[in-house]
């Protein structure tokens, strides 16, 4: 969670840093894609996480969704001069903390509710530009995402600490976004997406799958190559 919670920061201080540079001393001209060019893209996220409630020792478990947040690592290499091909990996996490309030028992430790996950995928853009530094891309996409929950509540008197089993998914994508240039190697690029999918966990037995459906998206800073 510390590295997912650095990493989110440095995301945004280089993103930061980043534009200002570009808008203040970058030339105007930016890059034109073409056959050949590629796309490195250093990205915030935003989504849609599944799991399966901790099994509690009641024999059976049930799906729940929550959201959560990120950075990615992607790449689209120009196949043509309108399609690219897209490959992304990227980690998700979120963090709750629940501070006892003045009917709890005396002296109780915060709880804490953490989830964590991974992802890659694999895609395809079809890419149209609407001016010489603006290009709208929108296209398909196969996924799989891997993530659990922990549950931290100390506090009596019901006190429970345990893990959710670790949620597979693998999905179907689809999104529409934008790259817009800055300079002749920089760019803003991002998008936002859906999907739908296949899930499954299994915890002490005890067994879940089920197909969920969501929400994607990603901002941040593209280098041209």
């Amino acid at each position: 969670m510390v590295i997912a919670r650095r990493l989110g920061l440095a995301l945004a201080l280089v993103a930061v840093a980043a534009l200002v540079t570009a808008l203040l001393f970058a030339p105007a001209k930016a890059a034109e894609l073409a056959k050949g060019s590629n796309i490195i893209s250093l990205q915030l996220t935003h989504g849609d996480a599944d799991f399966a409630e901790p099994e509690f020792g009641s024999g059976s478990i049930t799906a729940f969704d929550h959201s959560e947040w990120g950075g990615q690592l992607q790449l689209q290499h120009m196949l043509s001069d309108k399609w690219a091909l897209a490959a992304s990996y990227g980690i998700g996490t979120f963090s709750e903390t629940n501070k006892p309030g003045d009917n709890a028992a005396p002296n109780s430790p915060d709880g804490e509710y953490t989830q964590s996950s991974w992802n890659v995928r694999l895609g395809a853009d079809r890419f149209v530009s609407l001016a010489d530094d603006f290009y709208l891309f929108a296209g398909p996409g196969i996924e799989y995402w891997s993530g659990s929950a922990e549950f931290d509540f100390p506090a009596p008197p019901f006190p429970y600490v345990t893990e959710t089993g670790q949620t597979n998914r693998i999905s179907l994508t689809g999104r529409i976004g934008v790259h817009i240039g800055l300079s002749s190697s920089l760019a803003l690029n991002g998008h936002f997406g859906c999907y739908v999918g296949s899930a499954s966990v299994d915890q002490a037995g005890a067994e879940a799958s089920w197909m969920p459906s969501g929400n994607q998206g990603a901002l941040g800073l593209a280098f041209s190559l």
